[in-house]
């Protein structure tokens, strides 16, 4: 029954059923703006959006309103994120590739597993976990990766979700749904950074000394412990140490050029050539049975352009490589297929 009314509530959500959601837009992180409308009051306001402890008071203070009861038509007024009511509502494991479990207690994930708020995933060496949250949205869990699902809340009343994920180390891939009005649904917290998306395909690296940075599409966010701000847009990176004072944005590395990026093999070696890129220090292959890269295969990083290897099955597979320049940010994706028929 959870799941069930999750995925309606979802459907609600992507719909846009709401009427309130027509009127709130967000303004910064901390809150969302609501537009007055005839008849609303602090009381009325407080009543349908706010936790039953957050009086109107609240909202009295924050929007400098004296008379609670009288607000004029068109007023912009913040509606504080921390107080907004909400339910807790679990993500859902849609693939998981070799080793992952669930930190606290070494139980091993599953398809079709559900993570409630606080639950921390690890994988091993070649685990990949793909973890869906109840608006649609996909968070890639990578290899040799610690991460945390620390809030998934729903705010019916506005219309949202609003998730945080904390990266202890390692590496993942999110894929935020965008909604029609630009709301500040989504964190990935990492010891350097707290990355705000509102709808975007990117990757976060972590580790105890850095933050690298990735944005494929949409915009990302991002204020560092030294309340430095930065917005990375399409094909930006940046890179992120725990003294950065002033954040760089930096082009990312251009797609290598596969051509259609077929290959077929009737030996169980497979050689991949991607072509050497003037400045790459580094290259990323990885292989998957699936076109999204859910069901990964192999990974490699190598120095040249170039991946051999002997460990594939058989069959019509997948394959991408993307360039590393000299501060390890990745670039875009080249993506082909290819058919190994070794064994017949």
């Amino acid at each position: 029954m959870l799941l069930d009314n999750r995925t309606a509530w979802a459907g609600m959500l992507l719909a846009g059923i709401s009427l309130t959601c027509q009127r709130v837009h967000a303004v910064t992180p901390a809150c969302l703006t609501h537009k007055a409308a005839a008849g609303d009051t602090l009381i009325g306001l407080s009543r349908q959006h706010l936790i039953p402890s957050a009086g109107w008071q609240e909202l009295a203070r924050l929007n400098h309103v004296a008379n609670p009861r009288r607000i004029p038509i068109g007023a912009q007024l913040c509606l504080p994120l921390h107080l907004l009511r909400g339910h807790a509502v679990p993500a859902r494991v849609l693939t998981v590739v070799g080793e992952a479990q669930l930190a606290s207690t070494a139980q091993a994930l599953r398809a079709g597993d559900t993570l409630s708020e606080h639950s921390q995933i690890q994988t091993g060496p070649k685990g990949y976990v793909s973890i869906e949250l109840a608006d649609g949205s996909i968070l890639q869990v990578q290899p040799d990766t610690q991460v945390r699902l620390e809030q998934t809340q729903a705010h019916e009343s506005v219309g949202f979700l609003r998730a945080t994920w904390e990266l202890v180390r390692g590496r993942v891939t999110s894929w935020v749904r965008p909604q029609p009005e630009p709301k500040p649904r989504h964190q990935v917290r990492t010891p350097q950074a707290v990355l705000a998306v509102r709808g975007t395909e990117f990757r976060v690296q972590a580790t105890e000394q850095l933050t690298r940075a990735e944005t494929l599409s949409g915009k990302v966010a991002i204020q560092t412990s030294k309340d430095a701000q930065q917005v990375l847009t399409a094909e930006q990176g940046l890179l992120v140490d725990g003294s950065t004072a002033r954040l760089q944005t930096r082009r990312l590395p251009a797609a290598p050029d596969i051509g259609d990026g077929l290959r077929q093999f009737e030996r169980p070696l497979v050689k991949l050539d991607a072509g050497e890129v003037p400045g790459a220090q580094g290259y990323r292959f990885q292989v998957a049975s699936d076109a999204r890269f859910q069901h990964m295969l192999l990974e490699a990083n190598t120095t040249e352009p170039i991946l051999r290897t002997a460990a594939l099955p058989d069959g019509d597979l997948h394959w991408r490589v993307r360039v590393q320049d000299e501060q390890g940010l990745e670039g875009r994706d080249a993506v082909g297929r290819l058919h190994l028929n070794a064994r017949p």
